[in-house]
């Protein structure tokens, strides 16, 4: 996780929310610098299709059991949340987003195209 990839994570999180038609007004400069508000609204609409009652009421908790569960490879401390969108902390953050952001595209892409291949594989017999 290196800083330098905060302008490829913002514009991956962007184009995944478009991709999603996120409904909120969200600019660059508002991913940059956000509010812990916009943060959890981000998580919940990135994750909502997979996990639609995930609740982010003990934040560093569910976030890190979240991304532990779905395998992420760095640990995900309570420093960066205090506060959410502090420039040494957020890039961590961003990183957690964009990780997220392709973990749902590969869910969705899997569950669309392995139905689909089990289908035609189960009409040939």
């Amino acid at each position: 996780m290196l800083k330098g990839n905060t302008k490829k994570n913002v514009k991956d999180i962007l184009d995944f929310l478009v991709e999603h038609e996120y409904p909120n007004v969200l600019s660059k400069k508002n991913l940059m610098n956000p509010t812990e508000a916009t943060f959890k609204d981000v998580l919940k609409f990135i994750i909502k299709d997979w996990y639609p009652g995930f609740e982010c009421s003990r934040l560093h908790n569910d976030v890190s059991a979240l991304l532990q569960d779905l395998g992420y490879p760095y640990p995900i401390k309570d420093a960066y949340f205090k506060p959410v969108g502090s420039p040494l902390s957020w890039p961590f953050l961003l990183e957690a987003l964009a990780f997220l952001c392709n973990i749902m595209r590969l869910m969705d892409y899997e569950s669309s195209h392995v139905s689909k291949h089990y289908t035609i594989k189960l009409s040939e017999r």
